[in-house]
């Protein structure tokens, strides 16, 4: 398995978040480290196995493709 960050996301407590790019997301709440937990288990479990070259983005909606 290999992981590579390719983006940054603000997590609770780290720096300020404005207020307006809160509003802007589906999910109106700062991210909190758990929502990452998901996919970090998800990426390290033999579920995963066959998938190569992906990026998921868990950021609350705040930039939607």
């Amino acid at each position: 398995m290999a992981l590579n960050q390719g983006g940054h996301n603000e997590i609770e407590g780290q720096g300020e978040l404005p207020d307006l790019i809160v509003a802007t997301q589906c999910f109106k709440r700062r991210q909190q480290p758990s929502d990452l937990l998901g996919a970090i288990v998800f990426f390290a479990s033999e579920e995963s196995d066959f998938i190569t070259g992906q990026t998921l983005v868990v950021n609350g909606g705040s930039i939607m493709h």
